[in-house]
């Protein structure tokens, strides 16, 4: 089977982890490249989006391109990673035989309303109030399909429990800070709780310098972030307020690295792994920090939640058994 991914690829991205997936199920896969170019730093997101809302034709002209390539590659299907993939491409490389669908990884409040007018064959999301509200209501193609690990690089790395454990008890946040998990990191400040904070640069409108002081300055990926994952007392999952009753990839990464993992509660927590055996999950902020406290006083119990939810990731939540559900849905 050949499928195209359409997503931005670098170290540990969606799009990327995909393409891997694809491979690891026999398929061939093919990274196209964007719908739509992307940075990690905002301001930069914000220039190109009002570019292309000044100048339509830029990004036509990028997709145009897509088009071409997946019409060349004579591809059996296109998964895009980006939701504003234009109804013209979708349209254009549907014509072709070519099945084409959406899989969205971002939160309910970043979503386009403009995929209700692209021709989808399926769009697969991690939240099920989503796909309820998509299928039900307006009759899209819409399935529930959570993210999933890489075991490729979330696994837990050879040599990592030879070395150093984390005396100091840091607990590791990876990924953006935005205003509410910004919130919840002064929070933990103001209890002592040290934080070791990795990613891209830290927002302007973060002004709690603690938090500043607490950031590496260092995005992590694939052995990099198994490591620190593996190492750390816990990892903090703090999820966006507009994940509903799904959740984020972090939950599946930091869990196939083999971290102690501390993972804000949503509803399909408990249908993915193990609550209290395999991962912790909090309900409010007292209950966060009584968990943090245990893995800090029992390391022991740390590294068998660890142990515990890798065996889970890696059995139930790889790209490879995603794909093979997504495909079989699509073809």
């Amino acid at each position: 089977m050949r499928v195209g991914v359409i997503g931005p690829v670098f170290q540990d991205s969606f799009a990327e982890n995909i393409a891997m997936g694809l491979e690891a199920f026999g398929a061939s896969a093919y990274r196209l490249g964007p719908a739509q170019h992307r940075s990690r730093r905002k301001v930069v997101n914000h220039s190109i989006h009002a570019l292309s809302k000044a100048f339509p034709a830029t990004l036509e002209l990028t997709q145009r391109r897509l088009t071409r390539r997946a019409a060349e590659l004579e591809l059996d299907a296109v998964i895009t990673v980006q939701a504003w993939l234009l109804p013209s491409a979708v349209t254009a490389m549907r014509r072709s035989g070519t099945k084409v669908c959406l899989w969205y990884p971002d939160a309910v409040s970043n979503l386009p309303t403009s995929i209700a007018l692209s021709p989808f064959d399926a769009i697969f999301s991690k939240e099920p109030a989503l796909v309820d509200r998509l299928s039900r209501t307006l009759r899209l193609p819409a399935h529930y399909l959570p993210q999933a690990c890489n075991p490729a690089w979330h696994r837990v790395p050879a040599d990592v429990d030879d070395g150093p454990c984390d005396a100091a008890g840091h607990i590791v946040v990876a990924g953006n800070v935005y205003g509410t998990r910004a919130r919840i990191l002064s929070l933990l400040l103001d209890h002592q709780v040290p934080l070791q904070i990795y990613g891209g640069p830290m927002p302007r409108l973060i002004t709690d310098g603690r938090i500043h002081k607490a950031h590496t300055g260092r995005y992590i990926a694939r052995a990099d972030k198994a490591r620190v994952f593996r190492r750390a007392a816990g990892v903090l999952n703090s999820m966006h307020p507009a994940e509903i009753d799904g959740v984020n990839s972090r939950l599946f990464e930091a869990a196939g690295c083999g971290a102690a993992v501390l993972t804000e509660h949503r509803r399909e927590v408990p249908n993915l792994f193990r609550p209290g055996d395999e991962v912790l999950s909090f309900h409010d902020f007292d209950e966060l920090l009584g968990h943090i406290k245990m893995l800090v006083d029992e390391p022991s119990t740390a590294r068998a939640l660890g142990d515990a939810a890798t065996a889970r990731a890696h059995a139930d939540h790889t790209y490879d058994k995603r794909l093979a559900r997504l495909l079989e849905i699509l073809i």
